[in-house]
């Protein structure tokens, strides 16, 4: 099942996304978090899965709201069935003109505010569409990116308050040290985070919604829970760091990069392979040419994620080309011949014991956001 007509009725190259595997991840992290509620983050166009079948899926699980950082992801997702008045939809990112704010209000999402701007822009577009707007005030506890610190952004809530076309949804914090191994800067944020929430109750003001923890302090930090937790890359079964701790069930082949064999071909030693002619063959070999290439973001392995300086050195081996790049036929591994070029590859197949063909699926290593766009999602498991 696909989200859409391909150009041809078998691509070459594509990625299957398995629908029942997202839900059963979700319905595994809702029973891992009981009491707070989960905020699906399928920005990123749901982390390469698609975010529209991903926000379906958590859906199907119980999972009630969700989180993308740009208006345009969120149109996405109300274009395709997310109502974001009947599932509050989080924009990250503040709407920063006119045209912006009109569109959330239109759409109905809820808007984060850093600063007054911000919050005029929105009381000026909800006055113009007749409408209230949901608004989540974000504080820097110690990220330095989005947000006020705690002693302005407590003007910038007092502002939401006063105003009567706008409601404050929430008041949230993002961690920048979570998945290292030492969790005290954690700590310390979470603690200054706390420390703004009791000064608004102090002051007679509703937070709303108060949510702190990504994936990696959601499993680590049971402190940082509050309301609610935005859980994103655990979702898809990927752990941030090698500190997070491992759940049981939890299913990390929700997402395969495919493509096909076009041509297979017998080549004598001395052979020179690929642009360049940087492969010598040394031996009489068989190989095959398969229809996947840097174009479609193969050459960003998924080997080098989360092993912290091992693999950054790994990721800049391959991009210097010095890693020993491979694809999986048969369930075996076939080494890359020569270089990487846009669209097609040359992998040698002489050891593999059953005989590869023309038409032959391989799997592609390939780091989910690297994969282009382009490649076709084909949806399985979905009801």
């Amino acid at each position: 099942m696909s989200d859409g007509l391909f150009a041809t009725s078998e691509p070459n190259a594509w990625v299957d996304v398995d629908c029942a595997a997202l839900q059963a991840n979700a319905t595994l992290l809702r029973r891992q978090f009981s009491r707070p509620e989960i905020i699906a983050v399928v920005k990123a166009d749901g982390y390469g899965h698609g975010a529209v079948q991903s926000a379906l899926a958590f859906r199907r699980a119980g999972v009630g709201r969700f989180a993308v950082t740009s208006l345009d992801e969120a149109s996405t997702l109300t274009a395709g069935g997310i109502a974001a008045t009947e599932t509050p939809i989080l924009v990250f990112a503040p709407v920063v003109t006119s045209a912006q704010a009109a569109e959330l209000c239109r759409i109905g999402a809820q808007a984060t505010v850093c600063d007054a701007h911000h919050v005029r822009l929105l009381i000026q577009a909800a006055e113009g569409a007749g409408t209230k707007i949901g608004v989540h005030v974000k504080v820097d506890t110690g990220m330095s990116r989005l947000g006020e610190m705690p002693s302005d952004a407590l003007g910038i809530v007092r502002l939401v308050a006063a105003s009567d076309r706008l409601t404050i949804a929430g008041v949230y914090t993002h961690f920048a040290r979570a998945s290292e191994k030492d969790l005290a800067p954690t700590r310390a944020q979470c603690a200054k985070f706390k420390a703004f929430i009791e000064q608004l109750s102090d002051q007679g003001i509703k937070p709303g919604l108060c949510h702190a923890a990504n994936s990696a302090a959601a499993m680590r930090l049971p402190e940082a829970h509050f309301d609610a937790v935005r859980l994103g890359t655990i979702l898809y079964g990927q752990y941030p760091s090698v500190h997070v701790p491992r759940i049981d069930g939890l299913n990390g082949r929700t997402w395969s990069a495919k493509a096909r064999v076009v041509f297979v071909r017998r080549l004598q030693a001395g052979a020179l392979v690929g642009y360049g002619s940087e492969a010598r063959i040394s031996r009489p070999s068989r190989v095959a040419v398969i229809a996947v290439g840097y174009a479609d973001g193969f050459g960003m392995s998924p080997d080098s994620l989360h092993r912290g300086k091992r693999g950054v050195a790994a990721l800049a081996r391959q991009l210097a080309g010095r890693e020993n790049q491979h694809v999986l036929i048969h369930g075996h591994r076939a080494p890359v011949l020569g270089r990487v070029a846009m669209q097609m590859i040359v992998v040698d197949v002489t050891g593999i014991p059953i005989a590869v063909e023309d038409g032959d699926i391989a799997e592609i290593p390939m780091r989910r956001l690297a994969a282009s766009p382009r490649l076709p999602r084909v949806y399985h498991g979905k009801p």
